[in-house]
């Protein structure tokens, strides 16, 4: 929860861009572009799609990471600023619920990956018997499933920062399996032209695109909301803040742009190859003609690289935020490491198999979370970056009674903007998640769920903080002589109320 000291500052604009490569080349990533094209869209489209999604989410990514590599804080300790020291409770129970999710469709497809490398030393594994009456679960894919999960419990224990040069190794090693993937296709399946021209014909019914354009956008946008408010929980290790800056703004769109086209490109070749358009990049690479040595040898050396790219992130990523989290809601009993493995133990649990069921399923969950995600991102970052003028005193963020404590520890301002950011979008949020009945107009209103509630967050917080008396006055932005602030000794530490 402390400021990291300076010997923990460790990450360079390289390790960011290692990162975020390694981030590009995760399956979940794949899903989201090739889903888009098994729901009907064309090629272009559904790059289109995939790509306006994720450079509109850099922008408030970039921005937030600015705090943590600032101040070297962690989320929980951020969302202080906005929220105040209990009120930040509200967005951190929000976040690691999401982190929980995210970890168990990663175990799940970490185990598809298993799966795949058993499949290519041991053909005969595809005929154990099912095991489950649950037609959506097979025994040899939880197999896998629990082996993975069992792999990871070391991983979380070992920490972000020792695991940080698998980061390097991930970088270089997944795109080089995308591009072989890609030429496998392209050989394969009549051809570069021939494959493009298959995408968004299987399906012989599908919304306007326009509809579908925004609805792709925000299930994209969902699926990075989370970097957009979690971010300080790893640019806090960056050495500085130009390092967070360049790393994010540029690699995320670069290497998003490499993964979705081959994403898009895959998911259109399993047409020809085939007769349907599969979405999941593990599940192509199992179809594989296993009677072939060398699509053996493609299906182990694939299923393990895609497979140690999703420990490593899911470990680096959700364990490690839903233990930032978990720690900061009970310090005296858990500490980072207990709340990541707590993490990986409610993420087994909650039945991954389901979410990942069918294209549509997958994307609806995606968007769902965009309610709540987008509104808080709109009050943080519009609280740092316009009414609060990026001045922070961290030492009064572990004051109780201090300047963040606000009204009993609640910062009403940020609430109440959270909650007027969450009701246009809540009907259609009821709908995704299979609420009968509600009126279409909520539903096509749904379709700009994260900028909705992003930007009426933001906006409403603003003018509360602008035009109401008591919050005016509740806000610090400059240098005030009664507060003891690190950069008032001049001692040479870190300047905490220093401007981005």
């Amino acid at each position: 929860m402390a400021p990291l000291p300076e010997e923990r500052q460790t990450w360079d604009l390289l390790n960011f861009v290692s990162f975020w490569i390694s981030d590009a080349f995760n399956i979940p990533k794949f899903l989201m572009a090739g889903s888009l094209v098994s729901l009907g869209m064309n090629w272009w489209q559904a790059l289109l799609t995939f790509m306006t999604g994720m450079l509109v989410i850099t922008v408030p990514i970039t921005f937030a990471g600015v705090t943590g590599a600032r101040y070297h804080i962690s989320f929980p300790v951020v969302g202080r600023l906005s929220f105040g020291m209990k009120g930040a409770y509200i967005p951190v129970c929000m976040r690691f619920v999401l982190a929980w999710i995210w970890y168990g469709v990663n175990l799940w497809l970490g185990g598809e990956c298993l799966y795949v490398v058993i499949l290519a030393c041991w053909p005969g594994y595809n005929n154990i018997d099912k095991g489950f009456s649950d037609p959506d679960i097979h025994m040899k894919q939880f197999i896998p499933c629990i082996i993975f999960w069992l792999a990871s419990i070391p991983v979380i224990a070992l920490g972000a920062e020792r695991i940080r040069p698998l980061f390097m190794v991930k970088a270089f090693f997944l795109p080089v399996a995308g591009i072989v993937l890609f030429v496998w296709s392209v050989v394969n399946a009549g051809g570069f032209s021939s494959v493009l021209a298959k995408a968004g014909t299987n399906v012989t019914s599908k919304q306007p695109f326009f509809w579908a354009f925004f609805s792709g956008v925000t299930s994209v946008m969902g699926n990075m909301a989370t970097f957009a408010i979690n971010c300080p929980d790893y640019t806090r290790y960056s050495k500085t803040v130009r390092a967070q800056t360049i790393g994010q703004a540029l690699t995320i769109p670069l290497g998003m742009l490499f993964t979705g086209f081959l994403a898009v490109f895959i998911s259109s070749a399993s047409i020809s190859l085939y007769n349907e358009a599969i979405w999941d990049p593990i599940v192509f690479i199992s179809r594989m003609d296993s009677s072939s040595a060398l699509n053996r040898v493609l299906q182990f050396v694939l299923g393990l690289g895609f497979g140690l790219a999703l420990l490593v992130v899911n470990c680096a990523g959700n364990a490690l935020f839903a233990g930032n989290d978990i720690s900061s809601l009970a310090p005296r009993y858990m500490t980072i490491r207990r709340g990541s493995i707590l993490c990986s133990v409610v993420g087994i649990c909650i039945c991954p198999w389901k979410l990942l069921s069918g294209a549509s399923g997958f994307l609806n969950f995606l968007s769902s979370y965009t309610t709540f995600l987008g509104p808080i991102g709109g009050v943080v970052i519009a609280d740092y970056w316009i009414v609060r003028k990026r001045y922070v005193v961290v030492s009064e963020l572990y004051k109780p009674g201090g300047i963040y404590w606000y009204s009993n520890g609640f910062h009403m301002p940020a609430i109440i903007a959270l909650v007027i950011g969450i009701i246009p979008n809540f009907l259609g949020f009821l709908d995704k998640i299979g609420v009968a009945g509600i009126p279409d107009f909520f539903k096509k209103v749904f379709n700009f769920s994260w900028f909705i509630g992003f930007l009426l967050g933001g906006f409403v917080y603003v003018m509360i903080c602008k035009y109401h008396t008591k919050s005016r006055k509740q806000i610090v932005t400059s240098p005030r002589i009664d507060l003891e602030s690190p950069v008032e000794k001049k001692d040479g530490t870190i300047t905490y109320d220093a401007r981005a």
